[in-house]
């Protein structure tokens, strides 16, 4: 069965789709990068391998499993060094009931990806990834976990935030909303390196401003100012899950009820 397509974004890039996560194939003229690697359902190497005749390395933005599980197609990747503690290789049996119950209730077995065995190779804050006249630059943004990290492309002026700032950015690792204000300052610093966002959910392109209505959130939680809207899921049965700032519960995608974007999801341990 089919699982992933595809559509060139730019000269440069691109976009998967794999269901409600993308992955983003970036080519310079010398070689590429393949940007996270999904669910896991499906063969991503065959498919990548098609869209590419450049070397290519896997680079992942955090460890959560929508955007590595499908690693284990191969033998090496890189991941920010602060998210080694919080990546977790699973046999394809530990990981096919949660496929099937959130996101491919057709999965079989035989699709996923195999368990990843191979050589993790770590990143850094600041690290520069050159392709050939297309230039990448790490960029750290801890919180949603403790290595999350954002790419410029320098040449392009483009941000990819992947996971680390959206729309109900998620405090629920071991970062506090303390560092996820920290973080923020750090990012606001590159302001006037990019024009534009590329997120890996809910859309590729996104508009500039809303990491900062996301750090407005993050001052109030530490203030104990936010507010602290209890939700209707979370992901642990024993915590209760609460919003930063008010939104709509009869929304699918929780929008803030005042109209803006950004808000912080979190727990309370997470609030200080």
């Amino acid at each position: 069965m089919k699982r992933f397509t595809h559509e060139r974004v730019l000269d440069n890039v691109i976009q998967i789709f794999d269901k409600d996560v993308y992955m983003l194939l970036i080519e310079g003229q010398d070689r590429a990068i393949l940007l996270d690697t999904g669910n896991g359902v499906g063969n991503l190497k065959e498919y990548v391998d098609n869209l590419t005749d450049k070397p290519y390395e896997v680079w992942l933005t955090h460890s959560h499993f929508d955007h590595v599980d499908g690693v284990g197609w191969w033998d090496k990747a890189h991941l920010n060094a602060k998210d080694f503690d919080t990546f977790v290789a699973k046999e394809k049996e530990e990981r096919l009931p949660r496929i099937l119950e959130r996101v491919f209730f057709d999965a079989t077995i035989e699709e996923l990806a195999p368990k990843f065995e191979g050589e993790l190779i770590p990143y850094y804050d600041g690290d520069i990834i050159d392709l050939g006249g297309t230039t990448l630059q790490v960029v750290e943004v801890s919180g949603h976990t403790p290595g999350c990290s954002m790419f410029l492309m320098i040449e392009d002026r483009i941000m990819i935030y992947g996971d680390a700032v959206g729309r109900k950015s998620g405090l629920w690792s071991t970062s506090t909303a303390s560092d996820l204000v920290k973080s923020l300052k750090y990012l606001q610093t590159f302001d006037d390196k990019y024009d534009r966002i590329m997120r890996l959910h809910n859309g590729l392109w996104w508009k500039k401003g809303f990491a900062d209505e996301v750090l407005e959130c993050a001052e109030k939680i530490v203030a104990g100012t936010d507010a602290r809207q209890k939700l209707p899921y979370n992901l642990f049965p024993d915590e209760v899950m609460y919003a930063a700032a008010e939104c709509n519960l009869d929304d699918p995608e929780f929008s803030r009820k005042d109209g803006k974007t950004g808000n912080v999801f979190y727990f309370l341990r997470n609030a200080k």
